[in-house]
């Protein structure tokens, strides 16, 4: 996480558990529980957008959306992990910094009002949903 810290962002350890719950009722919510189950959301929360319930850009896209996002503060956290994080200043976030955190990395702003998501499956995303 120095590629973040070199581009001015600070860095302070989140509840993981918490920012899952959060993310979930940001952009899950809207889905059926049927449809959560259908698409194996347990496994992989970005299948929302994989198996397209939710409406994202994808690819190179995704990137460019992340891209021009001009953000204070996002939070980070990864789908099978305990690990998490609040990122601020990160008017300069961007999916290259991203792909540098690993994989089933998913960013999302405090509002919930969107979120990035970068896979682990070459050929799933990345995927950037706004509302």
């Amino acid at each position: 996480m120095e590629h973040l810290r070199e581009k001015g962002m600070k860095i302070a350890p989140a509840d993981a558990e918490a920012l899952k719950l959060g993310w979930d009722m940001a952009f899950a919510a809207a889905v059926e529980p049927a449809v959560l189950e259908e698409v194996f959301f347990e496994q992989f929360r970005w299948h929302l957008f994989s198996y397209e319930k939710l409406n994202a850009k994808v690819g190179d896209e995704a990137d460019k959306a992340l891209s021009q996002k001009q953000v204070r503060s996002v939070f980070v956290f990864w789908q099978h992990s305990d690990d998490a994080f609040e990122l601020t200043e990160a008017w300069e976030l961007d999916a290259e910094d991203v792909a540098k955190l690993g994989d089933d990395v998913y960013i999302f702003d405090p509002d919930g009002c969107w979120t990035y998501v970068k896979t682990h499956e070459a050929s799933c995303g990345p995927y950037f949903f706004q509302w």
